[in-house]
């Protein structure tokens, strides 16, 4: 729900539902602190539980959003900077094991408002990239919060059949994302519609820029409009 007591509920309800029957379950985009430690509680007992956040909980607060108005709607809503640290350390100490881009897309048409979230990898790369460096978080670590971390998430089987890695199978199509850390991503939108679309990230320099991606098999460069910023320059 968009107010904090109702998502603190349901993840507590969840957990006990999930204590009692023993099922594996996984959290999306938790944003509260209070749901982040009953998390790591329920992980301490052996629960199989899982958890995401976007990596907009990761960078700003709700300050951040009354500023930028209607650039500033999440789902779930952005929270106070004591929220924020939780939510940081909690990745950190491997209780949210997936850092997501959190973009929904319109139901309807292009006009139907503000979208919420990053428009894939091309913003979520540098906001970690740049949360990684506040935090002084080893990026080696913070990788895995979009890659392996997912990946064992979605198939614990093969995370405990190789801890720490990712396993290509045979005849299976595995996503890769080029970045280059030495360069930036600047978001300077023309006209509002290009800003509603990057939201809070809009009008501001991010660490790193994503070159490209493998998708299904297929290479995305950026330039061909591929899960990349459309808005997006390089400077060294």
């Amino acid at each position: 729900g968009s107010r904090r007591e109702d998502e603190i509920l349901a993840v507590q309800m969840a957990l006990e539902w999930g204590r009692q029957t023993g099922v594996r379950m996984h959290v999306d985009q938790i944003s509260t602190k209070e749901a982040a430690e009953s998390l790591r509680q329920a992980q301490r007992k052996g629960q199989p539980v899982t958890a995401s956040v976007s990596i907009h909980h990761l960078l700003f607060t709700q300050v951040d959003a009354s500023a930028a108005h209607a650039a500033g709607r999440m789902a779930s809503p952005l929270r106070d900077a004591a929220d924020r640290e939780a939510l940081s350390l909690a990745v950190q100490d491997g209780v949210i094991g997936a850092v997501v881009s959190g973009h929904r897309w319109p139901a309807v048409t292009e006009d139907a408002g503000p979208r919420h979230g990053v428009p894939g990898a091309g913003m979520l790369v540098p906001g970690l990239v740049k949360w990684a460096a506040a935090r002084g978080f080893p990026l080696d670590q913070a990788w895995r919060a979009i890659s392996a971390g997912p990946a064992a998430i979605l198939d614990p089987v093969g995370a405990a059949r190789a801890p720490g890695c990712i396993e290509a199978r045979m005849g299976e199509l595995l996503d890769l994302v080029l970045v280059e850390e030495g360069c930036w991503t600047a978001i300077w939108p023309a006209d509002e519609r290009q800003a509603a679309r990057w939201g809070l990230m809009s009008h501001s320099e991010w660490p790193g820029r994503v070159l490209g991606s493998i998708h299904a098999g297929r290479w995305w460069p950026a330039a061909e409009g591929g899960p990349a910023p459309l808005a997006a320059t390089a400077r060294q």
